[in-house]
């Protein structure tokens, strides 16, 4: 029963999450005023994550075909299983290739003030399934308040294998954010209470693979991934320095964010996030 109640406390209620922000603003503070003055503003790929919520990414990235039949079953009950351990220096490699473009990186920079964060770099394996968890109704994330994801096609993601689905940011806009809870909404909720038929606005981000698309999952309403074929994307994710949340076992170890940040580092020795995403 506690348990319980603190997994509540600690994922669905606002308040907590608000609090440990608040907390570790205070202690960034000085960090944070010295970023301000140092940061490319203006960037247009941030502007247009800012306007809708998502982008597709350039030229597809150049990555090796990664076996996973190996990890078929291995979900459980969840909707993933990060498999980035297994193939390690592929996902490293993933990664720099990603960061070292100069657009990206500024954005990400341009999108955190100056003060990005590496939240986790994660290969997930997503298993075909059929019932439905918590995460695959309809919600926002609320890792912080601004939040980057970006999304690293490791195979061909057509419609059977639950590709990022999203409601556009206008009517992402227009569903109510509930003062305590984080919500969770279905179809049905959205029909009754917006007016909004998921299956006419529903945007799915199909591609093929190598293809890169970025979004902030607390700007746009999101659900899980629904596979009924087998799945693998990797996931980088920023934050500012200051999350809403410290996120546990999503969050990569200090240890990990400093293996990416020397990878990055000797291949961008001048890159923007040299100084502010690694810690």
């Amino acid at each position: 029963m506690l348990h319980k109640l603190a997994s509540t406390l600690r994922w669905r209620m606002k308040a907590v999450r608000w609090a440990g922000k608040a907390l570790r603003t205070l202690a960034d503070l000085p960090h944070a005023i010295k970023a301000r003055a140092n940061y490319v503003q203006g960037t247009t790929l941030a502007h247009e994550i800012r306007s809708n919520g998502f982008i597709k990414l350039g030229a597809p990235l150049r990555l090796p075909h990664i076996d996973y039949s190996a990890h078929a079953g291995s979900c459980g009950k969840a909707p993933f299983v990060d498999i980035s351990a297994h193939h390690s220096a592929d996902v490293t490699e993933a990664f720099v290739a990603l960061m070292e473009d100069s657009q990206i990186s500024e954005m990400v920079m341009d999108y955190f003030d100056g003060s990005p964060w590496l939240w986790n770099v994660a290969l997930n394996y997503s298993d075909p399934s059929t019932g439905l968890n918590d995460s695959q109704l309809w919600h926002f994330d609320y890792g912080d308040s601004r939040q980057l994801h970006f999304m690293v096609y490791f195979g061909d993601v057509p419609i059977e294998a639950g590709p990022f689905t999203f409601l556009p940011a206008e009517q992402s806009d227009r569903v109510r954010r509930h003062p305590i809870l984080i919500e969770r909404l279905t179809d049905d909720d959205l029909r009754q209470d917006y007016a909004i038929d998921a299956k006419i606005s529903t945007v799915r981000l199909t591609g093929q693979m190598g293809d890169v698309f970025a979004n902030d999952p607390g700007r746009l309403l999101h659900q899980g991934a629904r596979c009924s074929i087998p799945r693998l994307v990797m996931f980088v994710s920023f934050t500012s320095r200051t999350p809403m949340s410290s996120g546990g076992g999503l969050v990569i170890s200090k240890a990990l964010r400093n293996v990416y940040g020397a990878a990055y580092r000797a291949r961008c020795p001048e890159g923007p996030l040299c100084a502010a995403a690694f810690g």
